[in-house]
């Protein structure tokens, strides 16, 4: 009992990191819905520390993600064009599915004709999933993120 007197838990979770690959299906000149996976990696370490000793364990999860999104064409031409974009993900790990809505705008660049890199700063709500893992999604829900990307349009 005297040796749990000192004892304290303390969590950090790091920003997690997504990049992927999205296809997009054009219903209008300016409005494409677009769909595709997105790899994340969220780690987080957990420290216990008790008579002065810490013991770290870091936690590193994988997630890959469906997303289902309709983007506006504000601007552009060939080459280049901005937008904004919104609509909801799936992601899939060994626990629970992670469901999120979110927005962003970009920016992409077309490499070749309907094939472009992009890069989207966006902001993203995730929805409690119910799993006992602690992750960043359950103690901040609310997330900005930048995400970069290959994306093709049909």
């Amino acid at each position: 009992p005297l040796q749990l007197a000192d004892y304290s838990q303390t969590k950090h979770h790091y920003h997690p990191m997504s990049f992927g690959l999205s296809v997009g299906y054009n219903l209008t000149p300016r409005l494409t819905l677009t769909t595709g996976m997105v790899y994340t990696y969220a780690s987080s370490d957990f420290t216990s520390s008790a008579a002065g000793d810490d013991i770290i364990e870091t936690q590193r999860l994988h997630y890959i993600g469906v997303p289902l999104n309709l983007k506006y064409k504000v601007w552009g031409n060939n080459a280049i064009h901005t937008y904004a974009i919104g609509g909801i993900t799936t992601d899939a790990d060994k626990d629970h599915t992670q469901w999120s809505v979110g927005g962003a705008v970009g920016v992409q660049y077309n490499i070749i004709p309907r094939m472009g890199i992009y890069a989207e700063p966006g902001v993203r709500y995730y929805i409690d999933n119910k799993s006992s893992v602690e992750t960043i999604f359950k103690e901040k829900k609310l997330n900005f993120n930048l995400q970069l990307g290959v994306r093709v349009e049909l």
